[in-house]
């Protein structure tokens, strides 16, 4: 009894002692196609490695340069998403103006085609529908515009927008992308020639350059 003990004691520490040899060997996490799917040869490799007896090989610092190739691939994508959305959004503003430029056509059209009757059809002869001349811009107008970056065909949809809503009409004022743009350029321009004419300093002024804080003050 204790020989049969004694040859059981012994068989099973065999096993544990070949079971405990091949710990490193029993598990592997990596995907059943991981060397199809990896694409960088240093992973590959190191998948690789840890396949092989004694798992050779460990996991250290982050890869570097790895992570600025992310980093410039995650910047490509996040930059091309933010393109196609401002595209979209200047398509939509673009066809916006179509439909307002379109509506003040209609209307126009339809009162040519449906004139007034009077005594006598011959002495009737169709207007043609002038041009709005009225300027909407002003110089307040014009600063909130460029301090928020109001494109011009975004300001004519806004402006048109707004005096519909307010029950003004269009018709008489230049109203438009091209007129807009002339607007703010003499309003820019006036502006910046009273504020030169107005700039008259008695004092010296120090200059700062790209962040920097020259040594030399100017005396203006």
């Amino acid at each position: 009894m204790e020989r049969y003990q004694e040859e059981c004691w012994k068989t099973h520490k065999a096993k544990e002692v070949d079971f405990k040899s091949i710990f490193d060997n029993l598990f592997d996490i990596a995907h059943a196609k991981g060397l199809e799917i990896i694409s960088i040869k240093e992973d590959k490799q190191f998948l690789i490695a840890q396949r092989k007896p004694g798992r050779c090989g460990a996991m250290v610092s982050v890869d570097v340069s790895l992570k600025k190739k992310e980093d410039r691939k995650r910047k490509r994508e996040e930059q091309i998403v933010k393109r196609r959305e401002k595209v979209a959004k200047d398509a939509n503003l673009q066809q916006s103006q179509v439909i307002v430029e379109n509506s003040s056509s209609q209307s126009s059209s339809e009162e040519e085609e449906n004139p007034v009757a009077g005594p006598s059809d011959s002495c009737l002869t169709p207007r043609p529908m002038k041009r709005g001349r009225q300027q909407v811009l002003s110089p307040d107008l014009v600063a909130t515009l460029d301090r928020n970056k109001v494109s011009d065909r975004a300001a004519v949809m806004v402006i048109g927008e707004t005096l519909r809503s307010l029950g003004q009409e269009i018709q008489p004022l230049a109203l438009n992308r091209s007129s807009i743009r002339r607007q703010r350029q003499q309003h820019r321009k006036s502006t910046s020639e009273e504020i030169r004419d107005k700039f008259d300093p008695k004092f010296p002024l120090i200059v700062h350059w790209e962040g920097k804080l020259l040594s030399l003050a100017l005396v203006l």
